[in-house]
């Protein structure tokens, strides 16, 4: 007979199988001789049905359980055979059970009465309806019925306490805040209206002293309580693993962590720098043998004298070094990091090659950082010997050296990325060891979290979730009270009296063995004879045990079955030495919490997903997305894959509003910005996620970045409270109405991404470098110019109060966007970012556009530090600065280049770099779109007295050569550096070149520009408004170029007579007329 599986429903008998099938119940027993009772079979069982006749077709089969770590393949299938476990002995009702159960994270299975069972898979089910559902407040309703939510407490000190002393520790908080406000009071009103005394402290009158002395006494009375109640709750962290740093609480596991990172960076910088050669995995083997055998030897004082011990040592330093930095890999890794160079090895392959493959990216970041360092070097020796061409021209190879360098970090990274990505389990790359620091802890949790997991071979998923209380209300009335009673007594017994259960909710952590015991269940303590060599169970010992036993296990007479399971529980049952200690399953109440609200999955490592959950920039914004999440079941992490807000496809230009210099309205087209990247959530954070079916990008309060808004109400009523004497039951649920629940999880979520930028058309400059993406059309016109994640802290203050700026802090350029103008009306608060230097090129263009449109004015949404730093490059490009260069120098570079060019020992040099590129029409261009703060130093410097100079001159040979200038032709030079930058203003004005920008007096646009800039001549941005000063200026200028006018060089009076007109038609303003003497009159005078 032919016959195809079928995987049993939910409420299916045999009967109702049989006519549906057109079979009938003998010939289905028959077919599945494991069925003892034709009238039980359970959802989930695999049975074997004809295959003629069949009306539907079968459910498809569960895939495979894929391997973890290095596990033996499993088979796709195995056959249906059957074992007697009861082998040669009768089978009674001693060693008779219905089936088996593993609780995750416990150190026992249980044979179980079927009775026991059915109860146990009732709960479970009723729970997971509860919680796998797509309404997100009915998620958390159903937790918080079962009392779940209510042991995560909020991670204080006081949650170390006792309930009595955390109590008196929250009284004195309350009371000390309360006296500290007041006494502050008294204090300020005093120095508001008596002022301060010698000291500098509030001068008091003696009401005000009458009432601030009881207060100040009470206050020192208190203090000393509260400091003591500290210590102890900061001693009880400590001696459970925690430590209080900076006010945050940090867990054992991030302590650990951060010692590991601080050990691999030593063995790292040890390794690079003692040249140690790369090793093989069985060289590293035989070496540990070898090592592991030594110190034995030298334990039981068995080691030969004969043998050279210091020369061994000697000769194995390397390798011990080697040896030593791959186990910090390792332990890195078993708690869910992976450093670079476990990264870059894939799981078949040598951890070797990993480490010489970052040996290459650490000789790759030397040789860019040695390239860096370079050009500075070259340009502070331009700047101090004037000897060299301009760095326009003169970096033009290491301009590629170090785009290809920055090309092979990207690749190498991404590499890296990639690995890791497909790794199972999922481990966090951590790329910049250097810049890690531990989370502090999101949660705290209460002892015995009542969330229990557990798994059955005959259930479809391997894991399975009960509360305490679905179990006991899936008993009857008069059950659950005989339970209540039975427990009391097996707690009494046990010696735990106090053994109480209240509303559901487990007061000893023993309470499910209790009950297990009262239901006739026997515990079976896992043995090291269970798992194989590598620390991993193995089912076929642990079957053979069960035979040996003589123990008869109704549903575990499927081999194929019984085969899936043991599978499954590799994926979580670990032998405590050598794998007990590796994190490979994280068994926290949070994790226990995720995979609580994930749907049911047949691989613990496979990981699940979860979509129909939106993203949204900032609540109430109208840019959203649909987002999937993909959970790591194994580590308990939620991860939301790749966002894209708003879409490229659906960004429009940002048009955003200022004042201008008339007073009115404007607005400046910044082009179109979307936020690109991925969220990752892990601990009670990822819970948090999983429990909103909203979430939202919103401005950091204390960043320059986004954070994660789960849109979850983070105040919740306390409903029930248990406290019991128990540790680590927070006093304060008692005597307050809300706990923030979702408050501050931030600490657990980490985003990744870039704000995307595609720049306005109609920026003015050429000279941008280009950052598009070629191989993406959707990307073509798209730049990152700022990263998520970045982590910069927000100085208070930073920014204009209109809809957007740019500020300067810590020498960094800071972009302001209000909300709305990107995720639409509706959108709250202000987003801020850390500009990078290609995006600084580009906003460089759009502060040119917008001077030009104000008239030179001021701008309003660019702060005084962000526009001296704008105006300085403007002057660095003029004089021949290669744009790209100067912002990835960064701001300091900036200005020591701005005060080093300026200084007047440098005109001549940079006229020389003008007079080569006069012909340069971007460069003219450049010069009409200079801030008069720019244009008025630049002429400045130009005024200063000539002095002989020498520059680098090519012939193609590597010998350097050098032309030698006099004062004479530095004068000169400097002379039609002023004409050129002068006439390049004047040609720019009568084209009309700046009516696109809506200013359509040209020549008044620029004579304004001009007398700004004469205004300028003094220190940086200071105008001298005084009319005399202007005039002074100009007949400054104006005396400069008369200088050697009595020569009669035709290129002198072609050079004067350009300038006069030039002069003459931007300088009649302040009322004045034009009065420059005539060229040819002052050549007669002097002839005659």
């Amino acid at each position: 007979m032919n016959t195809q599986t079928y995987i049993v429903q939910q409420d299916a008998t045999l009967s109702t199988l049989a006519q549906r099938f057109g079979s009938s119940v003998s010939q289905l027993r028959e077919l599945n001789p494991f069925i003892s009772n034709p009238n039980y079979i359970r959802a989930g069982w695999t049975l074997q049905i004809p295959a003629p006749g069949s009306e539907v077709a079968a459910t498809e089969l569960e895939p495979p359980v894929t391997k973890v770590l290095k596990l033996e393949p499993t088979p796709e299938s195995a056959e249906h055979g059957t074992t007697n476990f009861c082998g040669e002995q009768d089978c009674n009702k001693s060693n008779h059970y219905y089936d088996i159960l593993y609780e995750v994270g416990q150190d026992s299975f249980w044979l179980m009465r079927e009775h026991t069972l059915d109860v146990l898979v009732k709960a479970a089910d009723k729970l997971k309806k509860a919680v796998v559902t797509t309404d997100a407040d009915s998620r958390l309703k159903a937790l918080d019925e079962r009392g779940l939510m209510e042991f995560f407490l909020e991670p204080k000190l006081s949650s170390f306490l006792d309930a009595a002393k955390s109590k008196r520790y929250h009284e004195l908080e309350l009371e000390l805040n309360k006296l500290r406000q007041e006494i502050a009071a008294f204090e300020a009103e005093g120095a508001l209206k008596n002022g301060l005394k010698i000291d500098n402290t509030p001068r008091l009158t003696a009401e005000q002293n009458r009432e601030i002395f009881p207060r100040q006494k009470a206050f020192r009375d208190l203090a000393p309580e509260l400091r003591v109640l500290e210590v102890e709750a900061r001693r009880q962290a400590e001696k459970e693993g925690y430590r209080l740093l900076k006010g945050e609480l940090f867990s054992p596991e991030a302590i650990e962590m951060g010692r590991i990172r601080e050990v691999y960076l030593k063995q790292r910088q040890n390794l690079i720098d003692g040249k140690i050669p790369d090793f093989k995995q069985e060289e590293i083997d035989q070496f540990r043998k070898v090592h592991a055998k030594l110190l034995a030897d030298l334990d039981a004082e068995k080691f030969d004298p004969n043998n050279n011990l210091a020369e061994w040592v000697r000769e194995s330093e390397s390798l011990f070094r080697y040896s030593e930095f791959t186990k910090t890999l390792m332990r890195a890794a078993a708690y869910g990091i992976a450093l670079p160079e476990f990264a870059l090895h894939h799981p078949d392959e040598d951890i070797s090659w990993g480490i010489k493959r970052y040996r290459d990216y650490h000789q790759l970041l030397k040789n860019k950082a040695d390239l860096e360092k370079n050009i500075e070097t070259s340009f502070d020796t331009w700047l101090r010997v004037g000897r060299q061409q301009p760095p326009d021209s003169l970096f033009d190879e290491e301009r590629r050296h170090w785009q290809d360098l920055e090309s092979k970090e990207k690749a190498l990274k991404q590499d890296a990325e990639d690995i890791i990505r497909a790794r199972k389990p999922a481990l966090h790359l951590l790329w910049n060891p250097e810049a890690f620091e531990p989370k502090p802890v999101q949660r705290l949790v209460r002892s015995n979290f009542p969330l229990r997991e557990i798994s059955v071979p005959t259930e479809r998923a391997r894991l399975s979730h009960l509360s305490f209380k679905d179990l006991r209300n899936s008993l009857g009335t008069q059950a659950q009270k005989t339970l209540q009673e039975d427990l009391a007594k097996i707690a009494a017994k046990a010696g735990n009296p106090n053994f109480n259960i209240d509303a559901g909710n487990l007061s000893d952590g023993h309470a499910l063995d209790y009950w297990f015991i009262h239901m006739d269940a026997r515990r079976l303590k896992i043995q090291d004879a269970w798992f194989d060599t590598s620390g991993f169970f193995a089912p076929a010992r642990f079957k053979a045990y069960l035979k040996t036993q003589g123990f008869y296990i109704e549903n575990l007479r499927d081999d194929a079955e019984f085969e899936a399971w043991g599978n499954g529980l590799k994926q979580m049952l670990f032998k405590k030495n050598p794998l007990g200690p590796l994190r490979l399953v994280d068994n926290s109440p949070q994790a226990r919490l995720i995979r609580c609200l994930t749907p049911a999955q047949s691989n613990l490592h496979s990981g699940a997903t979860a979509k129909g959950f939106e993203l949204s920039l900032n609540k109430g914004a109208s840019a959203s997305v649909e987002a999937s999440l993909d959970i790591n079941l194994a580590r308990g992490e939620v991860e939301l894959l790749q966002f894209e807000l708003p879409k490229r496809t659906q960004a429009t230009s940002v048009k955003a509003k200022y004042i201008n210099f008339n007073q009115q309205v404007a607005e400046v087209d910044l082009g179109r910005f979307c936020l690109e990247g991925g969220i990752k959530a892990w601990g009670f954070a990822g819970a948090s996620m999983l429990l909103s079916a909203n979430m939202a990008l919103k401005p950091s309060d204390s960043k320059h970045d986004v954070e994660l808004d789960t849109s979850r109400d983070a105040q919740r009523g306390i409903t029930r409270v248990d406290i019991h004497g128990l540790p680590n039951v927070r006093a304060d649920e008692v005597i307050s109405a809300n706990l923030n629940l979702f408050a501050g999880v931030q600490a657990g979520i980490k985003i990744s991404g870039s704000l995307q930028w595609a720049p306005p058309k109609d920026l003015l400059s050429a000279r941008s470098v280009q950052p598009y993406n070629e191989l993406d059309p959707s990307k073509k016109d798209w730049l990152a110019v700022a990263s998520l994640g970045a982590n910069l802290s927000a100085a208070a203050g930073v920014g204009g109060k209109g809809e957007f700026s740019l500020s300067l802090q810590n020498g960094q350029i800071i972009l302001r966007l209000k909300a709305a103008l990107i995720a639409g009306v509706g959108a709250d608060g202000d987003f801020s970012f850390v500009l990078g230097y290609k995006a600084l090129v580009h906003f460089l263009d759009i502060f040119n556009r917008e001077l030009i449109k104000n008239e030179y004015h001021k701008l309003d949404w660019i702060m005084p530090e962000a526009f001296e730093y704008f105006a300085k490059a403007q002057v660095l490009v003029a004089a021949g600065v290669e744009l790209q260069w100067l912002f990835l120098l960064g701001y300091n570079k900036v200005n020591s280049l701005y005060d080093a060019m300026t200084a007047g020992d440098r005109a001549g040099v940079m006229a020389h770099t003008i007079e080569l590129n006069k012909g340069n029409e971007e460069l003219k261009a450049w010069f009409a779109k200079l801030a008069p703060e720019g244009l008025g130093s630049l002429l400045n410097t130009f005024l200063q007295k000539p002095k002989e100079f020498r520059v680098e001159t090519e012939d193609g040979s590597k010998n350097s050569k050098f032309k030698e200038f006099t004062e004479l032709e530095s004068r000169r030079l400097q002379q039609r550096a002023i004409e050129t930058i002068l006439g390049a203003i004047v040609e720019n004005a009568k084209s009309g070149a700046f009516t696109k920008y809506g200013c359509h007096n040209t020549i008044e646009l620029a004579q304004r520009n001009f007398d700004e800039s004469v205004l300028r001549f003094g220190i940086f941005g200071k105008s001298s408004i005084a009319k005399g000063s202007y005039l002074s200026n100009v007949k400054r200028m104006d005396d400069f170029m008369m200088v050697g006018s009595a020569e009669r060089d035709a290129d002198n009076i072609a050079i004067l007579e350009k300038y006069k007109s030039h002069r003459c038609l931007l300088g009649p303003s302040m009322n004045e007329v034009c009065e420059f003497i005539d060229v040819l009159d002052v050549i007669n005078v002097h002839n005659f």
